[in-house]
């Protein structure tokens, strides 16, 4: 199990926070102050676990960034979307979710692979079920519309 960062980057407009690791009870949300800025970026591509305290001190740390602050979410693993899509408080006009792995398997030999979706100019009926990387066909790994419900959420 990797060890939890929280690694904060900020500039007059934004602040990018890198999150790896696990999100659980070891992650304190009055511990990690999020400094005032436009935008706040959560790259979470090293996010490698997550669960129900994890979930709900980030939630509270949501509720510490002021209503204006444009949060983004980028680089989402498979198991962050998973959340987003059943626990309310992730989301809202202000809180968007720009860029994600989807999870695709191998039609011949059913290798799991994370495919990168930048999905702010998509819908969900623009999905490709299929996909050809290096000659290799994937195809996707659940319900796409249930995956991607998160683009329906207002």
């Amino acid at each position: 199990m990797s060890k939890f960062e929280f690694e904060i980057k900020s500039s007059q407009d934004q602040t990018v926070i890198k999150i790896s690791g696990h999100l659980d009870e070891n992650f304190i949300h009055t511990e990690h102050k999020v400094p005032t800025s436009k935008k706040v970026i959560f790259d979470l591509e090293k996010l490698e676990g997550i669960n129900s305290c994890g979930i709900r001190d980030f939630i509270n740390l949501l509720k510490d960034i002021p209503d204006s602050t444009f949060v983004e979410y980028e680089k989402c693993p498979p198991l962050f979307i998973q959340q987003v899509n059943i626990v309310n408080g992730f989301l809202s006009p202000q809180r968007k979710v720009v860029s994600l792995y989807a999870p695709y398997i191998g039609i011949d030999d059913e290798e799991e692979m994370n495919h990168f979706m930048d999905v702010r100019s998509l819908n969900v009926s623009q999905i490709e079920r299929s996909v050809s990387l290096n000659g290799k066909e994937y195809e996707f790994d659940g319900v796409i519309e249930k995956y991607f419900r998160f683009m329906t959420i207002k």
